[in-house]
């Protein structure tokens, strides 16, 4: 648990871990120059299994977290930022999860948002090769419903990179993705906070340079080089979930993702399938911001062989037609 100046969060947090059903654990707390009172909070539990780690002065996030790889010394390595929350079962599930299937070297869980008057849900994949393949758009995981074993962090000289200012997370887990398999949970076993505060509000631009950076390379790996204007659809069909636009931005779409989808195929990067899918469901969510436009939206979304891989059901697709037809 990387900590600076979280004071008003902190008891709620380390008592989750405290209180987890899987007690066999230890808590390093990582002071990173905080100048409240929080760390007294810390200590007032008087618990053996909590471990303060002290840093002079504000080193940032990617420092704390590389201190509290270095402190661990157990098999596994559990994440909580000191404003989330997770479950009593948490660590359980996920050690169930590793223990049954070996491969697998990191595991994270569905989300809840706390903080907000409307509660977020987010339901992440759960299979590997859907994880892998949506690296490209966006992370599959949120950082405090991370479990990861120790071994492949060790094993591939795996630390985070303070250079992805505020994506330091998503750097590490595409790194991971590439010599492990993944998963997540599929139960609500993590809260995530919502405020004004966080780190992820602090630097946006800032952070979408790093972001861009992880999914530029990824590209890379497909021999692509994306323009300016591939750049600006790539974003924003991926970390900024906004599938709005007129027709002109939705033919760029289009285009954009078929070159994606015709690259892998080439170039086999990502499981086919399931990064078709991906690509599909992108699409899918394209089209559904057009259905103001009739049922032409319903004949651009299956004039497209991206539409054969979609892997939402029937369901979605008659809704896709319904909202269409009365243009909603």
């Amino acid at each position: 648990m990387p900590v600076y100046n979280a004071a008003p969060f902190l008891r709620e947090s380390v008592e989750c871990v405290l209180q987890q059903s899987a007690s066999d654990l230890e808590l390093i707390v990582v002071d990173d120059g905080s100048t409240d009172d929080g760390i007294s909070i810390v200590h007032s539990f008087g618990d053996p299994r909590i471990r303060v780690v002290r840093h002079n002065g504000n080193r940032g996030l990617a420092a704390a977290r590389n201190t509290c790889l270095d402190a661990a010394s157990g098999e596994y390595v559990a994440w909580l930022d000191a404003d989330d929350l997770s479950h009593p079962s948490r660590l359980h599930e996920q050690l169930k999860v590793l223990t049954r299937y070996p491969e697998v070297g990191l595991c994270g869980t569905w989300v809840k948002t706390l903080g907000s008057d409307r509660v977020h849900r987010w339901r992440y994949p759960i299979d590997s090769e859907t994880l892998k393949s949506r690296m490209i758009f966006d992370d599959p995981f949120a950082t405090s419903s991370v479990m990861i074993r120790r071994s492949v962090l060790k094993g591939n000289h795996a630390i985070f990179d303070h250079s992805f200012p505020s994506a330091e997370d998503y750097d590490l887990w595409e790194r991971i993705s590439r010599v492990t398999s993944l998963a997540n949970v599929a139960k609500y076993l993590t809260y995530y906070r919502l405020h004004q505060k966080q780190t992820s509000n602090a630097l946006p631009d800032r952070q979408a340079s790093a972001v861009w950076r992880i999914q530029e390379r990824q590209i890379a790996q497909l021999g692509l080089q994306a323009s300016e204007e591939e750049k600006e659809v790539h974003l924003k069909l991926g970390v900024r979930w906004d599938f709005t636009g007129d027709e002109t931005w939705i033919e760029r779409a289009r285009n954009w993702m078929e070159k994606l989808s015709a690259a892998n195929d080439r170039k086999g990067v990502f499981p086919k399938q399931a990064f078709a899918a991906v690509v599909a469901d992108r699409w899918y969510r394209v089209c559904r911001g057009h259905t103001r436009a009739g049922m032409r939206a319903w004949r651009i979304f299956r004039g497209t062989p991206l539409a054969a891989s979609y892997g939402g059901g029937l369901a979605r697709k008659a809704r896709l037609a319904m909202c269409a037809m009365c243009k909603f």
